[in-house]
């Protein structure tokens, strides 16, 4: 087999599968579809179910923005965590890299939502309009009433799946209960309406219209998928030296076939019990399902190309049909450039290791910030009306507000002082934080020993339950 090296992956010019422009991919099974269907739908169901789960009243995944605060499988944070977030879509990014390493494009292929929602539009498609011949004759064929009404139907369970993604992306955002409750009640703001369409809208371009030009021409890994691989790479390959050259089911010995084999052909040569006679052709039969099924429609048998999303739908029909054939399986298959050279590949190598390991540092030092943040978020600010002010008893006072915020899953009573003994607390000295509120509080702190102080004194305010202290840092301002 002649494999393209992963740093010259070409990008396809001429698409085998396209006709009229237009990809009709035709749906298969297999192992690989099978694991693809498995994943996605989990994901799906994650997706769909998750933003409906309330734990202790809140929902248990919100990004509640309007709020500041972000609620996540029962932990409360702040905008002050925020880099912990990000510090996970690092990992993300790295692990999706060691995938890519180890395996090429399965992310794409088996779990990317771009992937997952064009093929529920896929399977819509080949519900109404029927499968892929059908597909291609009846456009052919032009509009007429029964071609006019498939197509509403496809485009309205189209919107349909868009709208309803777009509500629930949303409902991350915005509580999807208060969402619902608002279409149910026709109270819909006109603005949650033109997030909806707006969302609902991508969804149906993305994964109903322009689907695989989205992996090619706005995704950027497909640009620079060929950094991350290297020789023991697992890539979607083709046995050339096994499947050439290629001959029809059936042909006479040594007969090749340039051109597609006819559906009927096909089929009529799968059903048969009769042992195809030996040829001096090789095992591809030229059949061209491989390039049906494909969502991308390359023909893997030139290379690997820049489109290809390894999503191991070539590799089940083709298995198909070398069964068929009573032929062995593999003609299509995950290999690497070693393996295919001298049937050793390293799986764990260098750089691999150095991802993995950046995963664990990375989750590990994530981990201990986690363990490591207050369920209390204090915030002192000086009144700068008035820098300082004398009350009815003579003495010096300044004005400040606290901002308290408990991002404890439990609410709780605190008691509010001040460590240096010369300074008096005017303002509620007891006060009750409820579960995931921030609250403001105003207070004002006076002295009577004004005489000798300091143009500016250090201020500890001290914030206690029973459990714990925590301290709040400010500035008390005297006259010169």
């Amino acid at each position: 087999m002649q494999q393209i090296p992963a740093k010259q992956i070409p990008v396809q010019i001429h698409n085998p599968g396209q006709k009229n422009g237009k990809i009709y991919v035709r749906l298969t099974s297999g192992l690989f579809q099978n694991l693809r269907r498995l994943i996605s739908g989990s994901m799906m169901l994650m997706f769909f179910g998750t933003a409906w789960i309330n734990l202790d009243g809140h929902q248990i995944v919100l990004f509640d923005f309007f709020s500041r605060r972000i609620h996540l499988f029962g932990l409360q944070l702040s905008p002050q965590d925020l880099f912990l977030l990000a510090g996970f879509m690092i990992v993300g990014a790295v692990l999706l890299f060691a995938m890519a390493m180890a395996y090429s494009r399965i992310w794409c292929g088996f779990a990317c939502p771009q992937s997952i929602w064009s093929w529920i539009f896929i399977r819509i498609e080949d519900m109404t309009e029927g499968s892929r011949n059908k597909r291609i004759k009846r456009d052919m064929q032009g509009l007429n009433i029964g071609n006019l009404l498939r197509r509403i139907i496809k485009h309205s369970l189209w919107l349909v799946v868009a709208t309803a993604t777009a509500i629930t992306f949303i409902g991350y955002f915005v509580p999807i209960r208060e969402i619902a409750t608002d279409i149910l009640n026709a109270e819909m703001s006109l603005e949650m309406f033109s997030w909806i369409l707006i969302f609902a809208l991508l969804t149906y371009v993305n994964a109903g219209l322009t689907r695989e030009k989205v992996c090619l021409h706005m995704c950027p890994y497909a640009r620079f998928q060929s950094v991350m691989f290297d020789e023991d790479t697992r890539v979607v390959s083709y046995n050339s030296d096994r499947g050439e050259p290629r001959a029809k089911p059936g042909a006479k010995p040594g007969t090749q076939s340039s051109t597609t084999a006819s559906t009927s052909t096909i089929t009529k040569s799968f059903t048969t019990t009769e042992t195809i006679a030996e040829t001096k052709s090789g095992d591809c039969v030229d059949c061209h399902l491989c390039v049906h099924v494909c969502p991308t429609g390359i023909d893997i048998r030139h290379g690997l190309q820049a489109d290809c999303i390894a999503c191991g739908a070539c590799i089940d029909v083709c298995d198909q049909v070398m069964t068929k054939l009573k032929r062995p399986t593999g003609l299509i298959r995950f290999i690497s450039a070693n393996q295919e050279a001298d049937n050793k590949s390293a799986l764990i190598r260098p750089r691999l290791i150095g991802y993995l390991a950046a995963i664990l540092l990375i989750s590990g030092y994530l981990g201990w910030e986690f363990s490591q943040r207050e369920a209390l978020i204090v915030d002192i600010s000086k009144d700068r009306q008035f820098l300082y002010q004398h009350n009815s008893q003579g003495q010096l006072c300044n004005d400040y507000q606290m901002i308290i915020e408990n991002l404890a899953i439990i609410s709780d009573t605190l008691n509010i002082s001040v460590e240096d003994k010369r300074f008096i607390l005017f303002g509620s000295d007891k006060i009750k934080t409820k579960q995931g509120q921030r609250e403001e509080y105003r207070y004002r702190i006076c002295t009577e020993h004004a005489t000798g102080l300091p143009p500016r004194t250090d201020l500890q305010f001290l914030i206690s339950n029973a459990e714990k202290t925590w301290r709040a840092q400010s500035t008390f301002i005297a006259p010169r």
